[in-house]
This record gives C-alpha cells, structure tokens and sequence, in this order.
C-alpha cells in the first residue's frame, strides 16, 4: 500500500531563501574575479542556496537526505537526471554527462549552494525558459523543486496544497509502511527512521489489529493509510496482536504566511532591537501576524520589511500591507 500523502512545506523553509549580500569566500566552483555569469550573481545565489540547505537539515523531521533533495533539481526539466552519489553530483542531460562535480562533505551547505548555482546554469544554458528568468525567479524556480514536495515521511514528492489549505497545518506521519494479511489485520513491513513508529516502539512484523479502537479488518485501504498519515489527530493509538497498546504522539509543523524576527544588538553600551518582517505569502493570515508582530514589539529601534520572497495575488490584503508599510 502507498500511504506517502503530498504535501507542501514551501513556506516552512522559504523564511532564509531571499537573496542575501555576498559572503566573501574561497571560490570551489567560481571565480571571485567574476561574480557574474550569464546575468547571474553566482556567489549571491549559491548563499540562497546555501541557507536553504542548512535549514533544510535544521528541521529534526523525518530523516530528510540533502542528496535527494539536488536530485529533486530534475524536476525542473524532463531532460534533465541528477545522481547524488557518495562520491559525485552528476547531470545528465539527455544521454550526455554535462556537469560532473565532487560531493561536498556533510554540513558543507555553502559548497552545496554553489553546486547548486553550478547546475542551474547548465539547466539555464539548455532551458529557454530559464535562460530568460531573474536571478529571483531562478531562486523561486530552485526552491519549489528543492523543497516544494517533503512528504511526511521525509520523501520528496510534488505538493498537494490541498490538503494543507484548510489551516496552514501538517502532522508528521506514523512512518509506518505494510499491507495487509489474510485475516485482514495490517502487517508492519517497514518502519520511517527517526518517526513516532520509530521512537514509539512499533518494529517490522508487528501485526495492528485495531486504529485508535476500530478493528483494521472492517477499515478500508484507503482509511488505514489516511488514519497512518500526516493529517490527521496528533495522537495516535495502535493495538497490536497480543492486545499491547501503543501510542503514537505525532509533532505538528506550522506552515507560516510570514515570519518575524527581532534582533537585539548593543552598540557603546546601547541597546537596541531590529524586527525583521519578512512575508512569504500576501494575505490576510500575513496580515494578522504582522499586526501582531508591530503590537508586540512596538519599542523596536527599527524595521525591515521584506517582500522579495512574497507570493499571492489577495489585493485587499496586499493593501493592508501597504498600509501598515507607510505607517512605519
């Protein structure tokens, strides 16, 4: 049975994508003499990358494999296949190897930007479309394909915002994977790394006769995976065979239409307080917490607000914002 249910967590990691000056560095793929290739700033753009990355491996959920994550690039043309190997990053296109790259070592995020920007340009030099983006819509472009599809099992799939519409809200699944037997009890076959089932105590073989109190046998298919799924309650109550009694608590991951950040720093012994609004989707959820925001922190020294990253097209909402700009 496929219990992998679709989900976007776009907005989850999208709050360190925007575009940030240039970090001076020790070029591994690039030439600091020239910082722009085909119209691209590609150290500005590897940083992008680079703290997309590390928040990506920040996030405790699931087991997620940056090297899936540079594979998941090939969704951004049919002709396009990436291998991430222990050893090598390697693009194909068509039947052709154009790009052949050593991996980084774990947790290099900033190598891992610029292998990033590196194959983006081999996409952009066969991609018409690419080739006439911004540098932002190329981000934009790199980001839903990087992290537009986690899965609550840490598998990286397309988005279903539909199921996600309702309340901005995911649930980690059980991480259970199986099918049923003969009797019509559900039968463990595999079990997530690091997920509730994991932690939980639920192993490979372990037979589950009822879901939170109703008989497996009398659920259908699709009811066992919704129920073993990320959408559903946070608890989860299993009955193995021998009547032992599990219970699964799943964590809860917000998916945010904005972000705030208030940054203190002194300066001569002054203190002072920076809030950092940055929006990730124009609407009236945005709104509120912006509101929220600027009543909470009204003695801050100073705002940003930040729209670079800011999609949606509510311009009742967008005229709310802008409101509360010009009152700044």
């Amino acid at each position: 049975m496929n219990m992998l249910k679709k989900i976007c967590v776009s907005l989850v990691l999208l709050v360190t994508c925007h575009l940030s000056p240039v970090t001076i560095m020790a070029a591994e793929l690039f030439d600091l003499a020239r910082p722009v290739e085909d119209g691209i700033n590609v150290f500005e753009m590897s940083d992008a990358f680079a703290e997309i990355y590390e928040k990506l491996d920040s996030v405790s959920w699931a087991g997620k494999n940056v090297g899936v994550a540079i594979e998941s690039l090939e969704s951004i043309d049919k002709n396009a296949h990436i291998a991430a190997t222990d050893e090598r990053v390697v693009l194909v296109w068509d039947d052709s190897i154009v790009a052949n790259y050593p991996r980084p070592a774990p947790n290099d995020w900033r190598e891992y930007g610029q292998i990033t920007t590196a194959l983006i340009l081999k996409f952009r030099a066969r991609n018409r479309e690419l080739k006439t983006a911004s540098q932002n819509e190329l981000v934009h472009i790199v980001v839903d394909a990087l992290v537009g599809g986690i899965d609550e099992n840490g598998r990286y799939i397309y988005s279903r915002d539909a199921e996600i519409a309702n309340d901005g809200r995911i649930l980690t699944s059980a991480g259970i994977d199986g099918g049923r037997d003969l009797s019509g009890d559900f039968v463990v076959s595999g079990i997530y790394k690091d997920s509730p089932a994991d932690s939980g105590g639920v192993s490979a073989g372990d037979v589950i006769t009822k879901i939170n109190g109703a008989p497996v046998m009398n659920m259908s298919d699709d009811e066992i995976a919704d129920t073993l799924s990320g959408f559903n309650s946070g608890t989860l109550k299993l009955t193995l065979a021998g009547n032992k009694q599990i219970v699964l608590r799943r964590a809860s991951v917000v998916l945010a239409d904005a972000d705030i950040v208030s940054r203190q720093s002194s300066v001569i012994g002054h203190q002072s307080s920076i809030l950092e609004i940055i929006i990730h989707k124009v609407s009236d959820n945005s709104v509120a917490i912006v509101n929220e925001a600027l009543a909470k922190y009204s003695d801050t020294s100073g705002i940003i607000f930040d729209l670079r990253a800011a999609r949606g097209d509510d311009e009742r909402a967008a005229a709310k914002l802008a409101a509360r700009y010009k009152m700044l």
